[in-house]
């Protein structure tokens, strides 16, 4: 656990990832693009991220669009890449703006998932759930906690949930009129 007001480490909380070779990098977050400073905690979390792996791979940000403030979708996704760009290396980064699918849908969990291809010994899905998001992670204010999964089992985020399947009913008689 890492305490409001806690110092963020990331080479404690990721460490066991140095100089690994990722296929991909999946973040998760509904609210890492929401604000200024969520932005800006979601650029230094790529930054510190990149520079404990060997390789990123290919970087994908799954968020949940925010139209409180006032910016489109695209305009968020622009901020982070010039934060990105003035930060250091360019990372190219793929976003995806979770779109509902199935009304029982809930996007809510914040999640890094980080397919590595190298060394062996590392190889595999490893999943990270975030419990206070990217922003809870890096920034100090809050406490959150890292919990870390390895291998099978670990949740994929790059496929959908498959749709709840609903029970059919026997088709309903009309009522009788008099």
């Amino acid at each position: 656990m890492l305490g409001a007001g806690q110092t963020r480490d990331l080479k404690a909380t990721f460490g066991m990832l140095a100089g690994v070779t990722a296929k991909t990098v999946q973040i998760r977050d509904p609210y890492c693009l929401s604000s200024d400073e969520n932005r800006r905690h979601l650029a230094a979390f790529i930054r510190e991220l990149c520079g404990i792996l060997a390789e990123p791979g290919q970087l994908t940000i799954t968020y949940r669009h925010d139209d409180s403030t006032g910016e489109n979708a695209y305009q968020q996704e622009q901020a982070v890449k010039k934060l990105l760009l003035l930060s250091g290396p360019n990372i190219p980064v793929t976003f995806l703006p979770y779109r509902r699918r199935y009304p029982q849908d809930d996007f809510h969990d914040r999640l890094v998932n980080i397919t590595a291809s190298a060394p062996e010994g590392m190889t595999g899905e490893h999943s990270f759930e975030l419990t206070g998001g990217v922003d809870g992670l890096m920034g100090e204010r809050f406490e959150t906690r890292v919990f870390h999964v390895r291998g099978v089992g670990a949740p994929s985020v790059s496929q959908p949930p498959p749709p709840r399947q609903v029970p059919k009913q026997a088709p309903r008689r009309p009522a009788r009129v008099r």
